[in-house]
């Protein structure tokens, strides 16, 4: 009896962990910079604290 009652409280926790991670804004929504960015002429790319991006970002 034990042993069911610990697998149901096992399971029930799963199911709210799965749950909650379906809830996260998945990461192909966002835009990857680093700092080695590269133009089409493969110069490297600078921001600066006037540079404003817009929408979600992920460094």
């Amino acid at each position: 009896m034990q042993k069911r009652l610990m697998l149901l409280i096992l399971l029930i926790a799963a199911v709210f962990l799965i749950a909650e991670s379906s809830i996260a804004d998945p990461m192909i929504q966002y835009q990857y910079l680093t700092n080695f960015e590269r133009t089409k002429f493969n110069e490297v790319i600078w921001f600066w604290t006037t540079d404003t991006t817009f929408g979600p970002i992920h460094s």
